[in-house]
């Protein structure tokens, strides 16, 4: 018994032979599925989109199983080249793809409460301060104004000869399909030094 198939030195048998180790990761890749696949059914529900997402998913996990055990792994890992071609294929476009096909819904819940790097601009009120660390040195600034500016009626003019911090983002932050016209723009200026203390 192996853990793994690799190659090996010996005239090619067709002796079964177990790899425990792609056993276990087939193991522990179905078990994160199901545990996935029943939160999002207990949370959100199938929306009847459920048993084709599974069916990708086992596929998926067949085909990766297939191409790392026995016989495909060994004579790919020892004997043939054009096997470990075959083993790519499998392992690294058709079962990664079939797989993700498979992923549930809700899964991708996270991804679409987006934007989670802005989000904090929604936060801010006017005199709010911000530390703006560079390499070379931290700036304190102020918030001097916040707009909710339609892009498609007005300019953003972002570049001005004083010294401001402008930062851009779309709005609302909660938007469920982005790419709409409205921008949140928050100004800062620098601090005075006195200002700090």
């Amino acid at each position: 018994m192996q853990w793994w198939c690799s190659a090996q030195g010996q005239p090619w048998t067709w002796t079964w032979r177990p790899y425990v180790g792609v056993w276990l990761l087939v193991a522990l890749i179905a078990a994160a599925y199901v545990a996935l696949h029943r939160r999002d059914r207990s949370t959100e529900g199938d929306g009847g989109d459920s048993r084709p997402r599974v069916a990708y998913f086992a596929a998926g996990l067949f085909f990766l199983w297939g191409a790392l055990d026995w016989p495909l792994g060994l004579l790919g890992a020892s004997y043939l080249a054009s096997v470990h071609v075959i083993q790519f294929l499998l392992a690294g476009v058709i079962a990664p793809g079939l797989m993700l096909l498979g992923i549930p819904r809700g899964a991708f819940a996270a991804i679409e409460r987006r934007p989670t790097l802005h989000a904090f601009l929604g936060d801010l009120t006017v005199t709010d301060r911000l530390l703006l660390e560079t390499t070379e040195a931290s700036f304190w600034l102020q918030v001097t104004d916040i707009q909710v500016v339609n892009s498609a009626e007005a300019e953003l003019n972002l570049w001005t000869a004083d010294r401001l911090l402008t930062l851009v983002t779309c709005y609302p932050l909660d938007a469920q399909v982005p790419g709409g016209p409205l921008r949140l723009v928050v100004t800062a200026e620098p601090m005075p030094a006195l200002a700090m203390l």
